[in-house]
């Protein structure tokens, strides 16, 4: 078959139709099949967004414009973000069993695939109540303010590899007290080189989520600490939206 461009434009929007009419009951039934898996100790929840460029998105006007206000012509002018999140399950060790992906093509908020991923998460934690919850996120505050507010109580991880570069990565992740090093260095490095501003807004970074960057006592725990699973599903939907996104469709 050699389907002409019209075609493959016009197919994932049939189907998106079809879904969308029935998308409550098909995400039920599929719930309904899911089996948390028997060794599972441990359930990861992430959520993250990937920037993607929109069919008819008036990317050079939109630039224009921009430039006719006085203002920089930088950024990704003519996209929009698509949500991404998983649903993980990890054994006694920390070794990944399973994950469940979900994505949604730009809304606002993202408001769809996190009662998606919400839905996911009841019907794990009704088969096995007993299972960890673990929240992974890059530091965006939209991220977590769902993770925290509209999800269970839970662990709360930065994801590591967002949070380390090489200088202190090790202090990082192997010291106890890792988080509340790296914060007394960039300190100091910020108080001898007050016109870095690179340094206040990293060590802002750092205070506010020190909380969630306890990478020692979540590695000893067998927790894991990347949000490689939903960063891989983002840079997936990526691909998958050039064929599909169409900013009028959605």
């Amino acid at each position: 078959m050699s389907p002409s461009k019209s075609s493959l434009d016009r197919l994932p929007k049939v189907c998106s139709g079809h879904w969308e009419a029935g998308r409550p009951g098909f995400e039920a039934q599929l719930r309904e099949a899911m089996q948390v898996p028997e060794q599972a100790m441990t359930v990861a929840v992430s959520l993250d967004g990937v920037m993607t460029p929109m069919k008819d998105g008036a990317r050079q006007a939109k630039r224009e414009a921009t430039y006719a206000r006085g203002k920089r012509r930088k950024g990704p002018a003519g996209y929009q973000e698509v949500g991404c999140a998983t649903l993980s399950f990890y054994d006694a060790a920390g070794e990944r069993l399973s994950t469940v992906r979900m994505a949604r093509m730009p809304e606002t908020k993202k408001a769809t695939v996190k009662a998606m991923l919400a839905g996911e998460l009841a019907a794990a934690l009704e088969q096995r109540p007993a299972l960890r919850l673990v929240k992974i996120a890059d530091g965006a505050k939209d991220n977590w303010s769902y993770l925290s507010q509209a999800l269970p109580a839970g662990d709360e991880i930065i994801d590591f590899y967002h949070a380390a570069e090489e200088t202190y990565r090790h202090v990082l992740r192997e010291h106890a007290e890792g988080v509340e090093k790296v914060i007394r260095a960039l300190t100091y490095l910020r108080d001898r080189h007050p016109r870095r501003r690179t340094l206040a807004t990293e060590l802002e970074y750092f205070r506010q989520h020190r909380a969630r960057m306890r990478y020692a006592s979540a590695r000893a725990q067998a927790l894991p600490i990347g949000s490689g699973v939903v960063e891989a599903a983002s840079g997936k939907e990526i691909l998958d939206a050039q064929v599909v996104v169409d900013s009028e469709q959605y």
